[in-house]
């Protein structure tokens, strides 16, 4: 008996500071019914309490009837609480993806309808240009066809430039290649043809410049012929004479038909035949210049010992020494026999045959003396001097 009541005065009070808590119908605040917190004061006397609702709300004077002491939540429990928190987040957690995929999907379905809305209207805009341009597509291929067909240049050209430019249209250029294969087929074909005639042209054209620039003597003609050459120069044709020059031609030949001539007695022969100051005088005088310059043997004599000169008198006849071509062909540096003898000798030209009667030449001299230069006059045909000729 002693034992036990020795344990009821040492018991624990029901109520102790700091213990857990429960707060039942407390008077007025019916909204804490339930609620838990920590005991912060208990006074014995008066039986009053001062509770902290888990540091939301701390509330005193609460009756000792009122407040109950919390029965200890076993460690499986507070385990199993845990776990049903965590469970809750998860779960809150889903929800909010699941949300914020509904969201995504939204906006995507929202996107692909204004998407499929644009496409349909691009579509739409699409189709009407090519019905728009249905007829003219038509005949520009059929032009195009013609065109290749006949070999039209200039129309093949044109009907390439407007098919360009109505495959560059906005929404021409957006079409199914279907709608537009044939029409680019043909395209394809017209430009890798007409390219084919320009390269043709452009090589006609650059022949025809050559063949010009030769005709005109502005470049050498490596066709040209010796004989042709020869005709060019008895034809006084100086553009020709020229590109024959420049294609190297030789100018020492003689001619075969006996008389030795050079090509420069074949330039000088009808010389004083010419009206002075005519077209013909001053291309033949140019043909002249040109074998002067190609470094031809401008005083060789034929097989009569003229030289040109001399032979240019003797054609033209009686008062041909007065002919004004002469004196332009002895600024060239071209002399008559006589003076060709004498300038070979050292001897000073005579020029007083120049305004003289011309002087007939003897087929075959008989000896080489030099007559002095005042009785050059009289000097009789045989003693004309021998040139050398030129090989």
């Amino acid at each position: 008996m002693m034992y036990g009541a020795a344990l009821a005065l040492t018991a624990e009070p029901p109520l102790r500071k700091g213990k857990e808590v429960i707060v039942r119908n407390v008077v007025g605040r019916p909204e804490l019914d339930g609620a838990r917190g920590w005991l912060m004061d208990y006074d014995h006397e008066t039986g009053l309490c001062e509770i902290d609702l888990e540091g939301t709300e701390i509330i005193r004077r609460v009756p000792e009837f009122c407040v109950d002491e919390a029965v200890a939540t076993p460690p499986e429990t507070l385990v199993n609480q845990s776990m049903q928190v965590d469970t809750n987040w998860l779960v809150q957690l889903r929800d909010i993806e699941g949300k914020v995929e509904a969201g995504k999907q939204e906006r995507v379905k929202r996107f692909a309808s204004e998407e499929k809305k644009a496409e349909m209207e691009k579509s739409a805009k699409i189709s009407e240009a090519l019905q728009a341009t249905a007829e003219q597509r038509y005949d520009l291929e059929d032009t195009m066809a013609q065109a290749l067909r006949c070999g039209d240049s200039a129309k093949l050209r044109s009907a390439i430039a407007d098919t360009e430019e109505l495959l560059k249209d906005h929404w021409i250029s957006q079409a199914s290649a279907v709608h537009l294969s044939s029409l680019k087929r043909v395209l394809e074909t017209a430009k890798s043809r007409l390219e084919q005639f320009d390269q043709r042209e452009e090589s006609r054209q650059r022949v025809q410049q050559y063949e010009e620039r030769i005709r005109t003597g502005q470049a050498a003609d490596w066709k040209m012929t010796s004989p042709e050459l020869w005709q060019y120069v008895k034809d006084c044709n100086h553009e020709r004479v020229k590109a024959g020059l420049k294609a190297k031609l030789p100018v020492f030949l003689r001619s075969t038909d006996g008389q030795r001539f050079t090509i420069v007695h074949e330039a000088c022969r009808e010389a004083c035949l010419d009206e002075p100051g005519s077209a013909k005088a001053r291309d033949r005088l140019e043909v002249v210049k040109l074998l002067v310059d190609a470094r031809a043997n401008v005083n060789a004599i034929d097989k009569r010992e003229r030289t040109s000169v001399d032979l240019a008198i003797e054609t033209g006849g009686d008062n041909a020494a007065h002919h004004p071509a002469v004196r332009d062909l002895r600024k060239l540096g071209l002399l008559t026999a006589r003076q060709a003898a004498a300038a070979a000798l050292g001897d000073a030209i005579d020029d007083s045959n120049e305004d003289g009667e011309a002087e007939p030449m003897s087929p075959a001299p008989a000896e080489t003396t030099v007559p002095a230069p005042e009785d050059s006059a009289e000097t009789p045909e045989s003693e004309v001097p021998h040139v050398p000729e030129s090989t």
